[in-house]
């Protein structure tokens, strides 16, 4: 991907480069919860049943500040999200790697138009419709080929900005 250099010499990537989260697909629901949980000490926030997608999603977040993982399962006899991840669903994903594994890697923007923009400059080729969708958390997202360049699904996710008095808050601090 191309990125400008800042005034300081440093690259600035053209998206943010700020992780979301990591989407993790699991066969069994349950007992990944249980295990990110129990075992690793992460939190669950949230469960979705996306009836409509064939998912059910559960959040979990680290005691680390900001570091989220989404556990994605499919739901029996399910219809894939092929209109979004084309041949990259979660069940493609699981019927390849049946233990599951690492889904993808979802990227914050607070410019999707831009940041999907940028990807398809850099030769990031959009799935499914190339149109994206709402997700679970209700904030519109796209999915980019594994393809380019590391071979790791990616998600942006749009975010809304940071208000002035918030921005002007920290910068204080």
């Amino acid at each position: 991907m191309t990125a400008a250099l800042s005034e300081t010499g440093a690259c600035a990537p053209m998206i943010g480069g700020e992780i979301d989260h990591l989407g993790i697909a699991v066969p069994d629901l349950a007992a990944a919860t249980a295990f990110y949980r129990d075992v690793l000490g992460m939190a669950e926030v949230g469960h979705k049943l996306l009836e409509a997608d064939g998912l059910a999603v559960t959040f979990m977040l680290a005691p680390t500040p900001g570091l989220s993982v989404e556990l994605i399962s499919p739901l029996p006899g399910s219809r894939p999200l092929s209109d979004l991840l084309g041949d990259h669903t979660t069940q493609a994903f699981l019927r390849a790697q049946p233990q599951g594994g690492l889904h993808h890697i979802c990227f914050r923007t607070h410019d999707f138009v831009t940041a999907k923009r940028s990807l398809e400059a850099a030769g990031v080729v959009p799935l499914g419709n190339g149109k994206g969708a709402v997700g679970a958390a209700g904030k519109p997202i796209m999915f980019f080929a594994p393809s380019q360049p590391s071979g790791v699904l990616i998600e942006l996710k749009e975010v809304a900005q940071p208000s002035a008095a918030a921005h002007d808050a920290t910068s204080r601090a």
